[in-house]
């Protein structure tokens, strides 16, 4: 099974571990926990993997994240989830 932990590096021996599923757009679009980009890749092999898919098509991963960082970007969504704005934005099977 999947988990939902991300651990992100800073610096030499700093190391954080993020609930990503209690991230939310606020802090995703803030950089308030890491860089958008590294959350969108952790999210990204998550999706792929429920659906067995061990290809990465980079063209669709920017469009992704352009779709998900502008539905995160307004005021009225900074408390929703990002878990739960990528199945808003992109359907539940992503």
């Amino acid at each position: 099974m999947f988990g939902t932990k991300l651990e992100i590096h800073h610096g030499v021996t700093a190391f954080q571990s993020v609930d990503v599923t209690k991230v939310n757009c606020d802090q995703f679009v803030h950089h308030k926990i890491s860089e958008p980009r590294l959350i969108a890749a952790w999210l990204s092999g998550y999706y792929n993997a429920k659906r067995n898919n061990r290809m990465i098509d980079l063209q669709t991963f920017e469009e992704n994240m352009s779709k998900v960082s502008n539905y995160c970007s307004d005021e009225k969504n900074f408390k929703v989830p990002v878990m739960k704005a990528v199945e808003q934005v992109l359907g539940k099977g992503n």
